[in-house]
Protein backbone atom coordinates (compact mmCIF):
# COMPACT_ATOMS: atom_id res chain seq x y z
CA UNK A 1 0.00 0.00 0.00
CA UNK A 2 2.94 2.56 0.79
CA UNK A 3 4.35 1.89 -3.11
CA UNK A 4 0.63 2.78 -4.11
CA UNK A 5 0.52 5.67 -2.40
CA UNK A 6 3.55 6.99 -2.64
CA UNK A 7 3.48 6.41 -6.41
CA UNK A 8 0.46 8.75 -6.86
CA UNK A 9 1.55 11.23 -5.23
CA UNK A 10 4.97 11.24 -7.11
CA UNK A 11 2.93 11.19 -10.60
CA UNK A 12 0.21 13.27 -9.36
CA UNK A 13 2.94 16.24 -8.61
CA UNK A 14 5.18 15.56 -12.42
CA UNK A 15 2.07 15.62 -14.36
CA UNK A 16 -0.01 17.65 -12.46
CA UNK A 17 -0.67 20.11 -15.78
CA UNK A 18 -1.68 17.11 -17.83
CA UNK A 19 -4.35 16.29 -15.19
CA UNK A 20 -6.25 19.59 -15.26
CA UNK A 21 -8.49 18.74 -18.14
CA UNK A 22 -9.73 15.77 -15.63
CA UNK A 23 -9.96 17.88 -12.44
CA UNK A 24 -11.73 20.33 -14.46
CA UNK A 25 -14.08 17.82 -16.51
CA UNK A 26 -15.33 16.13 -13.06
CA UNK A 27 -15.76 19.34 -10.94
CA UNK A 28 -17.77 21.39 -13.84
CA UNK A 29 -20.44 18.08 -13.67
CA UNK A 30 -20.60 17.99 -10.06
CA UNK A 31 -20.96 21.69 -9.93
CA UNK A 32 -23.97 21.66 -12.35
CA UNK A 33 -25.63 18.68 -9.91
CA UNK A 34 -24.99 20.43 -6.43
CA UNK A 35 -25.96 23.98 -7.81
CA UNK A 36 -29.49 22.19 -9.63
CA UNK A 37 -30.35 20.14 -6.51
CA UNK A 38 -29.65 23.02 -4.01
CA UNK A 39 -31.82 25.77 -5.91
CA UNK A 40 -34.52 23.38 -6.19
CA UNK A 41 -34.83 22.10 -2.49
CA UNK A 42 -34.34 25.34 -1.65
CA UNK A 43 -37.56 26.74 -3.55
CA UNK A 44 -39.00 23.49 -2.41
CA UNK A 45 -38.58 24.32 1.24
CA UNK A 46 -39.38 28.11 0.98
CA UNK A 47 -42.64 27.28 -0.76
CA UNK A 48 -43.31 24.27 1.77
CA UNK A 49 -43.08 26.78 4.60
CA UNK A 50 -45.51 29.17 2.71
CA UNK A 51 -48.00 26.17 2.46
CA UNK A 52 -49.47 27.47 5.60
CA UNK A 53 -49.71 31.20 4.34
CA UNK A 54 -51.36 30.16 1.16
CA UNK A 55 -54.01 28.03 3.19
CA UNK A 56 -54.38 31.01 5.35
CA UNK A 57 -55.27 28.12 8.28
CA UNK A 58 -53.92 24.85 9.60
CA UNK A 59 -56.94 22.91 8.68
CA UNK A 60 -59.79 24.14 5.94
CA UNK A 61 -63.56 22.44 5.97
CA UNK A 62 -64.70 23.09 2.60
CA UNK A 63 -68.13 22.94 1.20
CA UNK A 64 -70.02 24.26 -1.97
CA UNK A 65 -73.40 24.15 -0.34
CA UNK A 66 -75.33 25.93 2.39
CA UNK A 67 -74.36 24.58 5.84
CA UNK A 68 -76.93 21.68 7.10
CA UNK A 69 -77.56 22.22 10.57
CA UNK A 70 -75.82 18.97 11.27
CA UNK A 71 -72.92 19.47 9.76
CA UNK A 72 -72.67 23.00 11.77
CA UNK A 73 -73.69 20.93 15.42
CA UNK A 74 -70.79 18.18 14.47
CA UNK A 75 -68.32 21.03 13.53
CA UNK A 76 -69.02 23.39 16.89
CA UNK A 77 -69.11 19.78 18.69
CA UNK A 78 -65.36 19.82 17.64
CA UNK A 79 -64.71 23.04 18.34
CA UNK A 80 -65.26 22.91 21.95
CA UNK A 81 -63.37 19.34 22.11
CA UNK A 82 -60.15 19.25 19.94
CA UNK A 83 -57.81 21.75 20.99
CA UNK A 84 -58.55 24.57 18.43
CA UNK A 85 -57.21 28.01 19.14
CA UNK A 86 -59.09 30.01 16.53
CA UNK A 87 -61.97 29.99 14.03
CA UNK A 88 -63.25 31.97 11.53
CA UNK A 89 -65.26 31.39 8.50
CA UNK A 90 -65.50 32.59 4.80
CA UNK A 91 -67.63 32.57 1.64
CA UNK A 92 -66.49 32.83 -2.00
CA UNK A 93 -68.17 33.24 -5.32
CA UNK A 94 -67.01 34.46 -8.56
CA UNK A 95 -69.73 37.57 -10.13
CA UNK A 96 -69.69 40.51 -11.67
CA UNK A 97 -68.87 44.18 -10.69
CA UNK A 98 -69.81 47.54 -11.97
CA UNK A 99 -70.11 50.94 -11.03
CA UNK A 100 -73.17 52.09 -8.99
CA UNK A 101 -72.70 55.64 -10.52
CA UNK A 102 -75.37 55.30 -14.04
CA UNK A 103 -73.32 57.31 -15.88
CA UNK A 104 -70.11 55.16 -15.75
CA UNK A 105 -70.02 52.12 -18.28
CA UNK A 106 -67.99 48.92 -17.63
CA UNK A 107 -68.43 46.02 -15.59
CA UNK A 108 -65.67 43.48 -14.38
CA UNK A 109 -65.76 39.86 -13.61
CA UNK A 110 -64.65 39.16 -9.88
CA UNK A 111 -63.64 36.71 -7.21
CA UNK A 112 -65.61 38.11 -4.67
CA UNK A 113 -64.64 37.10 -0.60
CA UNK A 114 -66.82 37.59 2.25
CA UNK A 115 -64.81 37.20 5.49
CA UNK A 116 -64.98 37.75 9.37
CA UNK A 117 -63.15 38.83 11.99
CA UNK A 118 -60.25 36.98 13.12
CA UNK A 119 -59.66 36.51 9.41
CA UNK A 120 -56.63 36.07 8.59
CA UNK A 121 -55.20 33.32 10.39
CA UNK A 122 -52.06 33.09 8.88
CA UNK A 123 -50.48 35.25 6.06
CA UNK A 124 -49.87 38.90 5.87
CA UNK A 125 -52.56 41.40 4.86
CA UNK A 126 -51.64 45.08 3.65
CA UNK A 127 -52.87 47.47 2.44
CA UNK A 128 -51.14 50.16 -0.74
CA UNK A 129 -50.60 52.96 1.67
CA UNK A 130 -48.63 50.51 3.44
CA UNK A 131 -51.40 49.76 6.77
CA UNK A 132 -52.49 46.50 8.02
CA UNK A 133 -55.92 45.58 7.09
CA UNK A 134 -58.29 46.51 9.61
CA UNK A 135 -61.94 44.79 9.52
CA UNK A 136 -63.88 47.82 10.37
CA UNK A 137 -63.02 48.99 6.90
CA UNK A 138 -65.88 46.14 5.84
CA UNK A 139 -68.29 47.56 8.20
CA UNK A 140 -71.65 48.95 6.70
CA UNK A 141 -71.28 47.70 3.26
CA UNK A 142 -67.20 48.69 2.71
CA UNK A 143 -65.05 47.03 0.51
CA UNK A 144 -61.34 46.88 -0.03
CA UNK A 145 -60.65 45.69 -3.78
CA UNK A 146 -57.59 44.57 -5.86
CA UNK A 147 -55.76 47.65 -7.49
CA UNK A 148 -56.78 45.66 -11.12
CA UNK A 149 -60.34 46.35 -10.30
CA UNK A 150 -59.82 50.06 -9.95
CA UNK A 151 -57.86 50.46 -12.78
CA UNK A 152 -60.34 49.03 -15.17
CA UNK A 153 -63.51 50.49 -13.86
CA UNK A 154 -61.66 53.93 -14.12
CA UNK A 155 -62.74 54.13 -10.23
CA UNK A 156 -60.77 54.95 -6.58
CA UNK A 157 -61.33 55.14 -3.27
CA UNK A 158 -64.17 56.47 -2.08
CA UNK A 159 -66.57 55.47 -5.17
CA UNK A 160 -69.33 52.91 -4.95
CA UNK A 161 -69.84 49.81 -6.94
CA UNK A 162 -72.44 47.46 -7.12
CA UNK A 163 -72.25 43.57 -6.55
CA UNK A 164 -75.47 42.18 -7.21
CA UNK A 165 -78.66 43.96 -5.61
CA UNK A 166 -76.27 45.69 -3.17
CA UNK A 167 -74.21 48.77 -3.38
CA UNK A 168 -70.92 49.03 -1.58
CA UNK A 169 -68.05 51.63 -0.93
CA UNK A 170 -64.50 51.16 -1.78
CA UNK A 171 -62.53 51.83 1.17
CA UNK A 172 -59.07 50.55 0.24
CA UNK A 173 -57.36 48.69 -2.02
CA UNK A 174 -54.80 46.28 -1.09
CA UNK A 175 -51.21 44.98 -2.11
CA UNK A 176 -50.41 41.95 -0.22
CA UNK A 177 -53.43 39.28 0.62
CA UNK A 178 -53.21 36.15 2.55
CA UNK A 179 -53.13 33.29 0.04
CA UNK A 180 -53.22 35.60 -2.99
CA UNK A 181 -50.49 33.29 -4.96
CA UNK A 182 -52.50 30.32 -4.87
CA UNK A 183 -54.70 29.00 -7.93
CA UNK A 184 -56.25 30.21 -11.01
CA UNK A 185 -58.62 32.95 -11.08
CA UNK A 186 -60.96 34.60 -13.16
CA UNK A 187 -61.06 38.30 -12.37
CA UNK A 188 -59.53 40.63 -9.07
CA UNK A 189 -60.42 39.73 -5.80
CA UNK A 190 -62.97 41.91 -3.78
CA UNK A 191 -63.24 41.51 0.36
CA UNK A 192 -66.45 42.32 2.12
CA UNK A 193 -68.07 41.20 5.20
CA UNK A 194 -69.50 37.85 5.02
CA UNK A 195 -72.48 38.75 6.29
CA UNK A 196 -73.08 40.92 3.11
CA UNK A 197 -72.16 38.77 0.52
CA UNK A 198 -75.74 36.84 1.54
CA UNK A 199 -77.29 40.33 1.04
CA UNK A 200 -76.10 40.25 -2.70
CA UNK A 201 -78.61 37.71 -3.31
CA UNK A 202 -75.67 35.99 -5.54
CA UNK A 203 -75.28 32.65 -3.16
CA UNK A 204 -79.14 31.13 -3.38
CA UNK A 205 -79.98 28.35 -4.48
CA UNK A 206 -77.72 26.91 -7.48
CA UNK A 207 -75.34 29.66 -7.20
CA UNK A 208 -71.60 28.35 -7.68
CA UNK A 209 -70.67 29.91 -4.20
CA UNK A 210 -67.99 28.25 -2.09
CA UNK A 211 -67.98 28.01 2.09
CA UNK A 212 -64.97 27.53 4.36
CA UNK A 213 -64.40 27.43 7.74
CA UNK A 214 -60.61 27.37 8.61
CA UNK A 215 -59.18 26.22 12.27
CA UNK A 216 -55.97 27.70 13.94
CA UNK A 217 -54.87 23.95 15.93
CA UNK A 218 -52.62 23.58 18.31
CA UNK A 219 -49.08 22.52 17.42
CA UNK A 220 -48.46 18.53 17.42
CA UNK A 221 -52.24 17.75 16.98
CA UNK A 222 -52.79 18.56 13.29
CA UNK A 223 -52.88 15.00 12.08
CA UNK A 224 -55.14 13.86 15.23
CA UNK A 225 -57.68 17.20 13.99
CA UNK A 226 -57.66 16.50 10.34
CA UNK A 227 -58.37 12.83 11.24
CA UNK A 228 -61.29 13.41 13.55
CA UNK A 229 -63.36 15.99 12.04
CA UNK A 230 -62.36 13.52 8.63
CA UNK A 231 -64.47 10.60 10.40
CA UNK A 232 -67.33 12.77 12.25
CA UNK A 233 -67.99 14.50 8.77
CA UNK A 234 -67.71 11.22 6.57
CA UNK A 235 -71.13 11.28 4.16
CA UNK A 236 -71.77 15.45 4.64
CA UNK A 237 -70.92 16.23 1.05
CA UNK A 238 -67.54 18.59 2.86
CA UNK A 239 -63.96 18.16 2.58
CA UNK A 240 -61.38 18.36 5.42
CA UNK A 241 -58.07 19.41 4.31
CA UNK A 242 -54.91 20.77 6.40
CA UNK A 243 -52.04 22.74 4.78
CA UNK A 244 -49.84 20.10 4.64
CA UNK A 245 -52.23 18.22 1.76
CA UNK A 246 -50.60 21.52 -0.10
CA UNK A 247 -47.27 20.96 1.10
CA UNK A 248 -47.03 17.71 -0.16
CA UNK A 249 -48.20 17.91 -3.58
CA UNK A 250 -46.05 21.21 -3.80
CA UNK A 251 -43.22 18.55 -2.64
CA UNK A 252 -44.23 16.23 -5.11
CA UNK A 253 -43.93 18.74 -8.22
CA UNK A 254 -40.36 19.79 -6.92
CA UNK A 255 -39.45 16.50 -6.57
CA UNK A 256 -39.97 15.81 -9.93
CA UNK A 257 -38.50 18.74 -11.30
CA UNK A 258 -35.12 18.08 -9.24
CA UNK A 259 -34.81 14.99 -10.95
CA UNK A 260 -35.69 16.34 -14.07
CA UNK A 261 -32.63 19.01 -13.71
CA UNK A 262 -30.37 16.95 -11.74
CA UNK A 263 -30.48 14.44 -15.44
CA UNK A 264 -29.46 17.40 -17.03
CA UNK A 265 -26.31 17.79 -14.71
CA UNK A 266 -25.55 13.88 -15.12
CA UNK A 267 -25.34 14.77 -19.08
CA UNK A 268 -22.81 17.08 -18.36
CA UNK A 269 -21.35 14.95 -15.89
CA UNK A 270 -21.05 12.23 -18.48
CA UNK A 271 -19.78 14.70 -20.89
CA UNK A 272 -17.15 15.24 -18.67
CA UNK A 273 -16.51 11.41 -18.05
CA UNK A 274 -16.15 11.24 -21.72
CA UNK A 275 -13.16 13.52 -21.47
CA UNK A 276 -11.84 11.59 -18.01
CA UNK A 277 -11.82 8.93 -20.20
CA UNK A 278 -9.85 10.74 -22.49
CA UNK A 279 -7.29 12.21 -20.44
CA UNK A 280 -6.63 8.33 -18.79
CA UNK A 281 -6.18 6.68 -22.34
CA UNK A 282 -3.78 9.55 -22.94
CA UNK A 283 -2.01 9.65 -19.60
CA UNK A 284 -1.23 5.97 -19.90
CA UNK A 285 -0.22 6.13 -23.57
CA UNK A 286 2.26 8.73 -22.48
CA UNK A 287 3.28 6.56 -19.48
CA UNK A 288 3.80 3.45 -21.07
CA UNK A 289 7.78 3.27 -20.59
CA UNK A 290 7.47 4.36 -17.16
CA UNK A 291 5.20 1.41 -17.01
CA UNK A 292 7.37 -1.23 -18.58
CA UNK A 293 10.46 0.22 -16.50
CA UNK A 294 8.25 -0.26 -12.95
CA UNK A 295 7.19 -4.06 -14.67
CA UNK A 296 11.06 -4.91 -15.05
CA UNK A 297 12.10 -3.57 -11.50
CA UNK A 298 9.52 -6.51 -10.30
CA UNK A 299 5.87 -3.98 -10.04
CA UNK A 300 3.36 -6.26 -10.46
CA UNK A 301 0.44 -4.95 -13.26
CA UNK A 302 -2.15 -4.86 -10.19
CA UNK A 303 -0.15 -2.72 -8.25
CA UNK A 304 0.26 -0.13 -10.39
CA UNK A 305 -3.59 -0.49 -11.84
CA UNK A 306 -3.85 0.33 -7.94
CA UNK A 307 -1.73 3.17 -8.15
CA UNK A 308 -2.91 5.18 -10.88
CA UNK A 309 -6.53 4.31 -9.35
CA UNK A 310 -5.55 5.80 -6.27
CA UNK A 311 -4.74 8.77 -8.71
CA UNK A 312 -7.95 8.66 -10.29
CA UNK A 313 -9.73 8.91 -6.91
CA UNK A 314 -7.49 11.99 -5.81
CA UNK A 315 -8.54 13.73 -8.78
CA UNK A 316 -12.25 13.15 -8.52
CA UNK A 317 -12.35 13.94 -5.08
CA UNK A 318 -10.71 17.14 -5.55
CA UNK A 319 -12.59 18.03 -8.64
CA UNK A 320 -15.84 17.29 -6.84
CA UNK A 321 -14.58 20.10 -3.96
CA UNK A 322 -14.30 22.24 -6.48
CA UNK A 323 -17.65 21.71 -8.14
CA UNK A 324 -18.84 22.34 -4.97
CA UNK A 325 -17.28 25.76 -4.80
CA UNK A 326 -18.23 26.12 -8.59
CA UNK A 327 -22.11 25.36 -7.00
CA UNK A 328 -21.50 27.72 -4.24
CA UNK A 329 -20.32 30.53 -6.96
CA UNK A 330 -23.95 29.67 -9.10
CA UNK A 331 -25.86 30.45 -6.02
CA UNK A 332 -24.39 33.70 -4.93
CA UNK A 333 -25.17 34.39 -8.81
CA UNK A 334 -28.91 33.39 -8.45
CA UNK A 335 -28.98 35.20 -5.06
CA UNK A 336 -27.47 38.50 -7.12
CA UNK A 337 -29.62 38.57 -10.38
CA UNK A 338 -32.61 36.75 -9.67
CA UNK A 339 -33.45 36.66 -5.95
CA UNK A 340 -36.82 39.23 -6.74
CA UNK A 341 -38.35 36.40 -9.30
CA UNK A 342 -37.98 33.72 -6.30
CA UNK A 343 -39.60 33.71 -2.48
CA UNK A 344 -38.63 36.12 -0.58
CA UNK A 345 -37.84 33.65 2.79
CA UNK A 346 -35.69 31.39 0.32
CA UNK A 347 -32.35 30.16 1.02
CA UNK A 348 -28.87 30.55 -0.90
CA UNK A 349 -27.18 28.19 1.08
CA UNK A 350 -25.91 24.35 -0.76
CA UNK A 351 -28.06 21.14 0.16
CA UNK A 352 -26.34 19.04 2.79
CA UNK A 353 -27.78 16.45 0.67
CA UNK A 354 -27.05 17.99 -2.81
CA UNK A 355 -23.20 18.09 -1.85
CA UNK A 356 -22.90 14.48 -0.52
CA UNK A 357 -24.64 13.53 -3.63
CA UNK A 358 -22.22 15.43 -5.76
CA UNK A 359 -19.25 13.81 -3.94
CA UNK A 360 -20.71 10.65 -4.73
CA UNK A 361 -21.55 10.99 -8.08
CA UNK A 362 -18.04 12.59 -8.87
CA UNK A 363 -15.99 9.70 -7.80
CA UNK A 364 -18.30 7.39 -9.36
CA UNK A 365 -18.08 8.55 -12.91
CA UNK A 366 -14.36 9.47 -12.21
CA UNK A 367 -14.01 5.43 -11.32
CA UNK A 368 -16.66 4.52 -14.02
CA UNK A 369 -14.81 6.07 -16.99
CA UNK A 370 -11.22 5.63 -15.93
CA UNK A 371 -11.64 1.70 -15.36
CA UNK A 372 -11.80 0.79 -18.90
CA UNK A 373 -8.36 3.11 -19.98
CA UNK A 374 -6.35 1.75 -16.80
CA UNK A 375 -6.87 -1.79 -17.76
CA UNK A 376 -4.37 -1.58 -20.81
CA UNK A 377 -2.01 -1.22 -18.43
CA UNK A 378 -1.63 -4.98 -17.86
CA UNK A 379 -0.56 -5.45 -21.64
CA UNK A 380 2.35 -3.32 -21.05
CA UNK A 381 5.30 -4.88 -21.01
CA UNK A 382 8.92 -4.70 -20.12
CA UNK A 383 9.30 -5.53 -23.67
CA UNK A 384 7.76 -2.66 -24.47
CA UNK A 385 11.28 -1.07 -23.87
CA UNK A 386 12.60 -2.41 -26.55
CA UNK A 387 9.87 -2.51 -29.03
CA UNK A 388 6.72 0.35 -29.24
CA UNK A 389 4.28 -2.42 -31.03
CA UNK A 390 4.89 -5.02 -28.22
CA UNK A 391 1.47 -6.09 -26.88
CA UNK A 392 -0.71 -4.64 -29.59
CA UNK A 393 -1.58 -8.38 -30.87
CA UNK A 394 -2.86 -9.39 -27.06
CA UNK A 395 -5.19 -6.14 -27.46
CA UNK A 396 -6.67 -7.56 -30.24
CA UNK A 397 -7.70 -10.96 -28.67
CA UNK A 398 -11.30 -11.62 -26.48
CA UNK A 399 -10.52 -10.02 -23.25
CA UNK A 400 -12.98 -10.89 -20.58
CA UNK A 401 -11.86 -8.93 -17.80
CA UNK A 402 -12.36 -5.60 -20.54
CA UNK A 403 -16.11 -7.11 -21.14
CA UNK A 404 -16.66 -7.79 -17.60
CA UNK A 405 -15.47 -4.43 -16.64
CA UNK A 406 -17.83 -2.80 -19.45
CA UNK A 407 -20.65 -4.22 -18.67
CA UNK A 408 -19.88 -3.04 -14.26
CA UNK A 409 -19.76 0.30 -15.87
CA UNK A 410 -22.71 0.36 -17.91
CA UNK A 411 -24.67 -1.00 -14.67
CA UNK A 412 -23.31 1.93 -12.81
CA UNK A 413 -24.31 4.31 -15.05
CA UNK A 414 -27.89 2.70 -15.27
CA UNK A 415 -27.55 3.21 -11.42
CA UNK A 416 -26.35 6.43 -11.09
CA UNK A 417 -29.36 7.79 -13.46
CA UNK A 418 -31.95 5.79 -11.53
CA UNK A 419 -30.92 7.63 -8.41
CA UNK A 420 -30.72 11.40 -10.05
CA UNK A 421 -34.07 10.64 -12.05
CA UNK A 422 -35.73 8.70 -8.84
CA UNK A 423 -36.73 5.66 -10.80
CA UNK A 424 -35.02 2.94 -12.65
CA UNK A 425 -37.75 3.08 -15.45
CA UNK A 426 -36.71 6.81 -16.12
CA UNK A 427 -33.10 6.12 -15.59
CA UNK A 428 -33.28 3.11 -18.32
CA UNK A 429 -34.20 5.12 -20.79
CA UNK A 430 -32.22 7.94 -19.91
CA UNK A 431 -29.69 5.48 -20.86
CA UNK A 432 -30.84 4.28 -23.75
CA UNK A 433 -31.53 7.28 -24.98
CA UNK A 434 -27.72 8.28 -24.49
CA UNK A 435 -26.29 5.30 -25.77
CA UNK A 436 -28.23 5.28 -28.99
CA UNK A 437 -26.85 9.55 -29.62
CA UNK A 438 -23.71 8.67 -28.52
CA UNK A 439 -23.30 5.49 -30.86
CA UNK A 440 -24.75 7.44 -33.71
CA UNK A 441 -22.18 10.12 -32.99
CA UNK A 442 -19.19 7.26 -32.45
CA UNK A 443 -20.16 5.75 -35.88
CA UNK A 444 -20.84 9.49 -37.43
CA UNK A 445 -17.59 10.29 -36.76
CA UNK A 446 -15.80 7.13 -37.75
CA UNK A 447 -16.88 7.88 -41.24
CA UNK A 448 -15.44 11.29 -41.31
CA UNK A 449 -12.22 9.76 -40.01
CA UNK A 450 -12.12 7.70 -43.08
CA UNK A 451 -13.58 10.06 -45.50
CA UNK A 452 -10.71 12.28 -44.32
CA UNK A 453 -7.98 9.92 -44.71
CA UNK A 454 -8.93 9.80 -48.57
CA UNK A 455 -8.15 13.23 -48.75
CA UNK A 456 -4.55 13.33 -49.62
CA UNK A 457 -3.87 16.23 -52.12
CA UNK A 458 -4.16 19.20 -50.60
CA UNK A 459 -1.08 22.18 -51.61
CA UNK A 460 -1.01 23.66 -47.96
CA UNK A 461 1.41 22.27 -45.65
CA UNK A 462 -0.76 23.85 -42.65
CA UNK A 463 -3.85 22.54 -44.24
CA UNK A 464 -2.22 18.90 -45.33
CA UNK A 465 -1.05 18.50 -41.46
CA UNK A 466 -4.00 19.30 -39.36
CA UNK A 467 -6.54 16.56 -41.60
CA UNK A 468 -3.78 13.86 -41.44
CA UNK A 469 -3.84 14.66 -37.57
CA UNK A 470 -7.28 13.84 -37.59
CA UNK A 471 -6.36 10.55 -38.73
CA UNK A 472 -3.01 9.48 -37.50
CA UNK A 473 -2.44 6.70 -34.56
CA UNK A 474 -3.57 8.13 -31.61
CA UNK A 475 -5.49 10.79 -32.36
CA UNK A 476 -8.49 11.94 -30.38
CA UNK A 477 -11.01 12.70 -33.25
CA UNK A 478 -13.98 9.84 -32.71
CA UNK A 479 -14.23 11.04 -28.72
CA UNK A 480 -14.21 14.63 -29.64
CA UNK A 481 -16.28 14.64 -31.97
CA UNK A 482 -19.03 12.63 -29.88
CA UNK A 483 -18.35 14.92 -26.70
CA UNK A 484 -19.04 18.19 -28.97
CA UNK A 485 -22.39 16.15 -30.88
CA UNK A 486 -23.40 15.33 -27.62
CA UNK A 487 -23.45 18.73 -25.75
CA UNK A 488 -25.09 20.18 -28.72
CA UNK A 489 -27.55 17.43 -28.60
CA UNK A 490 -28.00 18.08 -25.24
CA UNK A 491 -28.27 22.38 -25.48
CA UNK A 492 -30.37 21.86 -28.16
CA UNK A 493 -33.00 19.32 -26.51
CA UNK A 494 -33.76 21.46 -23.78
CA UNK A 495 -33.64 24.51 -25.34
CA UNK A 496 -36.50 22.77 -27.42
CA UNK A 497 -38.53 21.16 -24.67
CA UNK A 498 -37.77 24.86 -22.95
CA UNK A 499 -39.63 26.60 -26.03
CA UNK A 500 -42.26 23.82 -26.50
CA UNK A 501 -43.14 24.60 -22.99
CA UNK A 502 -43.78 28.42 -22.90
CA UNK A 503 -45.69 28.17 -26.13
CA UNK A 504 -47.82 25.95 -23.94
CA UNK A 505 -48.17 27.78 -20.95
CA UNK A 506 -47.76 31.50 -22.84
CA UNK A 507 -51.02 32.06 -23.90
CA UNK A 508 -50.14 35.96 -24.89
CA UNK A 509 -48.38 34.26 -27.98
CA UNK A 510 -51.63 32.55 -29.25
CA UNK A 511 -53.03 34.83 -31.82
CA UNK A 512 -56.40 32.76 -32.29
CA UNK A 513 -57.70 32.98 -29.13
CA UNK A 514 -60.64 34.88 -28.25
CA UNK A 515 -60.15 38.02 -26.33
CA UNK A 516 -63.53 37.95 -24.53
CA UNK A 517 -64.92 35.13 -22.50
CA UNK A 518 -68.61 34.71 -21.75
CA UNK A 519 -69.60 32.39 -18.88
CA UNK A 520 -72.43 31.34 -17.83
CA UNK A 521 -75.08 33.41 -19.52
CA UNK A 522 -78.55 32.45 -18.81
CA UNK A 523 -81.40 32.34 -21.35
Amino acid sequence: MKFIFQMARREMRSSWRRLLFFFLCIGIGVGSIVALRSTIQNINRAMASEARTLLTADVQIDSTREWKPETRAIIERAAQTLPIRARTETIESNTMVRPADLAREGALMVELKGIEPPYPLYGEFKLADGRQFDHSLLSNNGAVVAPLLLERLQLKVGDKIKIGESTFEIRGQFEREPGGGSGFRLGPRVFIERGAVEATGLVGFGSRARRRILLQVQEGVLETVVQSLRNELKGQLVTVNSYRDSQENLSEQFSRTENYLSLTGLIVLVLGGVGVSSVTRVFIEQKKKTIAVLKCIGGTGRKIISAYLAQVITLGFLGSILGIVLAKGALLLVKSYLAESLPPNMSFELSLGAVAQGLGLGLLISILFAALPLLRIRHIKPNMLLRDDAGNDVRRRFDLTRWVTALMMTLGLLLVASWQAGSIRVGLFFLAGLGVAAAALYVTAILIVRLVSRVRHIRSFAVRQAVNSLYRPGNQTRVIIMAVGLGVFVVMAIQSLQTNLLNEIDITRRTNLPNMFLIDIQS
